[in-house]
């Protein structure tokens, strides 16, 4: 990391350590009306992985769920990290660590889902990140990230993603502040038409 991209994350780890005893207060009732969206189209099921997992939100829900059998939450503040401890300490299925979602510290192919819900924005380089989600993702597997509608980069994200040849888009939600992407990594690398007609159905 250079100087620039450590003072950054210092300063969003100060924001979040600062804010994560009101963060639910604050942002619950939005966060858990994307839950309530994305999980009228998908299910969760196997080893699934919250990167940005916060205050533990949507490991709460995940963890009720049958078809989960462990889930690993990741975030960049530990103040954030210990209140979601506070919340499931109980749950055998779920592990929760310090750390940083553009360099996971995991093996490739991992995880059957992976979320990333209300993260994209605070990354320092989006890319790096989704290059590691793709990475840590199985073949087939399904990664969930949600991007503000406002932000300047979202077609370049988008773009990026389904550039990668990786990822097939197979269902973008349009929340109040949110567009939701739903995509599923490829077990073979495809061309053409398929990529085509992904850009034009999101608009990039």
């Amino acid at each position: 990391m250079n100087k620039q991209e450590v003072e950054y994350k210092l300063r969003l780890i100060s924001y979040y350590d600062a804010i994560s005893s009101s963060y639910d207060n604050l942002y619950g009732q939005e966060q858990k009306s994307k839950y309530d969206l994305i999980f009228k189209f998908i299910n969760a099921h196997g080893v699934v992985l919250d990167a940005g997992c916060g205050t533990g939100m949507l490991i709460e829900r995940l963890g009720n769920e049958e078809q989960v059998n462990y889930i690993v939450g990741i975030d960049i503040s530990r103040k954030m990290v210990r209140k979601a401890k506070s919340k499931i300490s109980d749950n055998s299925k779920v592990d929760l660590i310090v750390g940083d979602c553009e360099y996971l510290p995991f093996r490739s192919s991992v995880f059957d889902n992976i979320y990333v819900i209300t993260v994209i924005q605070n990354l320092y380089n989006r890319n790096r990140a989704i290059d590691s989600f793709i990475e840590t993702l199985k073949s087939g597997g399904r990664i969930v990230l949600s991007l503000l509608k406002r932000d300047r980069c979202i077609k370049e994200t988008l773009s990026n993603l389904i550039n990668k040849q990786k990822i097939i888009v197979t269902k973008v939600i349009v929340h109040e502040k949110d567009l939701i992407i739903i995509g599923n990594k490829l077990k073979v690398k495809l061309h053409g038409i398929i990529f085509c007609k992904a850009k034009e159905g999101l608009g990039v």
